[in-house]
């Protein structure tokens, strides 16, 4: 009977833990100087888009609500924000990713969620709203929103 130590070393998880911890230490550079680039980009909207885009089923017109979007991008990809446009009932918002880039030129490979960005959003007229996020490589997601009267 192999001993929990042995078990744990023998995880399937192991190796892909290893592996991430090695593209995250890579994005922040290595041992011998490196020339580390940013760029903002917009990011690919993670899936299913019920996961991408979540903001609640109804809304208060006039008040500012919270919605959150979610991108994947691969280990040296960060959530850096949104601006949303809000234009009677419907509002969109293009979720940005900030970009770390080596001059190594080493290519990331593991595909993992970004942090969640929160979008505040303000709705100033009643009735069926739509909220949607527009990503990279035509990637979208859309949640319908009841805007109901401040009582």
């Amino acid at each position: 009977m192999p001993s929990l130590h042995r078990a744990t070393l023998r995880s399937p998880l192991l190796p892909l833990l290893a592996v991430t911890l090695a593209f995250a230490a890579s994005c922040r550079g290595s041992t011998e100087p490196e020339v580390v680039t940013t760029r903002i980009e917009v990011g690919t909207l993670a899936s299913p888009s019920a996961l991408a885009l979540q903001a609640p089923d109804t809304v208060i017109a006039t008040v500012a609500f919270d919605a959150t979007i979610l991108t994947t991008g691969d280990a040296c990809v960060r959530a850096a924000g949104g601006e949303v446009t809000v234009r009677g009932l419907v509002a969109t918002v293009p979720p940005y990713d900030m970009v770390y880039a080596g001059s190594s030129g080493a290519a990331w490979a593991v595909v993992v969620p970004a942090p969640a960005r929160t979008a505040n959003v303000r709705f100033d007229v009643t009735g069926t709203a739509t909220f949607g996020a527009v990503g990279a490589l035509g990637t979208t997601a859309e949640r319908t929103v009841v805007v109901r009267p401040l009582r």
